[in-house]
């Protein structure tokens, strides 16, 4: 009886060891995936703390897809931000990195009851994505359609900083 235990249990162990290790797996491979998508949402300090308590309990990590794509003359830089206004999206180029900061603010409706379940992020975050070569920060054009930030920038070997006004 006792060796039938000991054997179901070694087999009990070696299936926790399989299904442990496709877990981990798999947050292996989300993690290489997502590089530097995945992005700190914070809760902005000087708001009130009325304010913060009025906000949904949400993740304070949410993934900021993106791409960056290189023509002859430029790289072109597109990240997902859903849901934002671009007023309170603020891009700046700075030798050879971008970087994207905001808030994302929730919207609430008053009526509501709750939330069964959120996986939204909102907050301040900052994203910066690192470019494969120098950009010229005086012809970077920045637009936002469709929850898409596009940043065109001319490719180039100085290294200078500016902000970008979004069209």
């Amino acid at each position: 009886m006792f060796e039938k235990i000991k054997r179901v249990g070694d087999q009990l162990g070696r299936e926790i060891g399989r299904a442990w290790d496709n877990v981990s797996e798999g947050w292996r491979e989300l993690v290489r995936r997502s590089g530097d998508a995945l992005t700190r949402f914070t809760r902005r300090s000087s708001g009130s703390a009325g304010e913060a308590s009025a906000l949904p309990a949400t993740s304070s990590w949410g993934v900021l897809a993106g791409e960056i794509e290189e023509t002859k003359r430029e790289l072109v830089v597109r990240i997902e931000v859903p849901g934002m206004d671009k007023a309170d999206l603020d891009v700046v180029v700075q030798g050879d990195r971008l970087v994207v900061s905001g808030e994302k603010r929730a919207a609430r409706e008053e009526e509501s009851d709750g939330f069964h379940f959120s996986e939204r992020a909102y907050g301040c975050f900052q994203r910066i994505v690192p470019l494969p070569r120098q950009a010229d920060p005086d012809s970077a054009r920045a637009s936002y359609e469709n929850g898409v930030l596009t940043v065109r920038l001319k490719k180039s070997g100085g290294e200078t900083r500016r902000r970008l006004p979004i069209a």
